[in-house]
């Protein structure tokens, strides 16, 4: 039995340039556009305002009308039973955050590319007739259509800079683990492989699959910080004292560490969701936020 281990959630279905246009090819534009990015007076009614800036009630209808008939029709549903609603509001903000940071950090793009970008979208979905069909279906206007793909194409921009800072190499270890359901038996474990039992033996006694065995992780990998922390502070060829955790009872053996050990795709996207998470955590408490519905 192996620790359950974090995932990446990168962007979600609701976020439109990430579902129909593949925005990780953008870069800054040629010609500066000034008004790009910059909040318009208007009298719409808002949903929420970042920093300044306002997304309108009517796009944040329009992305919960898509999310709740994707997730219809998929069968999919929110991961930990998060309200629609708040998950919608929280993507926003997320989005917001990301775009404005990209255009202080001089990502521009000009009116002449989002155009590029909408006629690309237009074929894409069949044609003009497609497109409105599909904007009517969902409820966008032209400008909030518009206003929503802007925004997802400086988002994705700046996350992919903030996910390629991650090295391709970084400390690591290999552990075997024995994870009990209770403290007695945790115990009873120790004591005989303080009495000289093989670890690995003892590992298959209680997952016959995989003895235990975790692979290379690097730091923040494991959904169970207070096990990753005793691994990473034991030796190698040591186990750790009988750990609790909210599933069980860890027993943890040091296999190897390497200072420079090359990450896996899995624990990529593990390191790139933490930096992501973090960097968001960090701009949001620094931001004004004022949610209006």
């Amino acid at each position: 039995m192996t620790i359950m281990r974090n995932t990446i959630i990168g962007f979600s279905a609701v976020i439109f340039c990430l579902i129909f246009m593949g925005c990780n090819k953008t870069g800054a534009g040629p010609t500066p556009n000034p008004t790009i990015g910059v909040p318009t007076p208007t009298m719409e009614p808002m949903a929420v305002i970042v920093n300044g800036e306002g997304i309108t009630i009517a796009e944040y209808q329009a992305e919960l009308n898509r999310y709740m008939i994707a997730t219809k029709d998929t069968g999919i549903t929110t991961a930990g039973g998060i309200e629609p609603r708040l998950l919608i509001i929280d993507e926003l903000i997320n989005q917001t955050l990301l775009a404005q940071s990209a255009y202080q950090s001089g990502f521009q793009i000009s009116d002449n590319e989002l155009d590029e970008r909408i006629n690309l979208l237009t074929v894409e979905m069949g044609g003009t007739q497609a497109l409105t069909s599909w904007q009517e279906h969902y409820g966008y206007t032209d400008n909030s259509l518009r206003g929503s793909l802007q925004r997802s194409i400086a988002a994705a921009w700046m996350r992919d800079q903030l996910i390629a800072s991650v090295p391709l190499q970084t400390e690591q270890l290999h552990a075997r683990q024995i994870l009990l359901a209770d403290e007695q038996t945790a115990l009873s474990v120790k004591s005989q492989l303080d009495n000289g039992a093989d670890f690995t033996d003892l590992a298959y006694q209680f997952d016959t699959i995989t003895g235990g065995d975790l692979g290379w992780f690097p730091r923040g990998y494991l959904n169970t910080p207070e096990v990753e922390n005793a691994t990473f502070t034991t030796d190698i060829g040591k186990y750790t004292e009988p750990i609790e955790s909210a599933i069980g009872w860890h027993i943890l053996l040091v296999v190897e560490k390497d200072m420079n050990h090359e990450l896996s795709p899995d624990a990529m996207l593990s390191q790139q969701h933490q930096v992501l998470s973090d960097w968001l955590a960090d701009r949001r408490s620094a931001s004004s936020i004022d949610i209006q519905i």
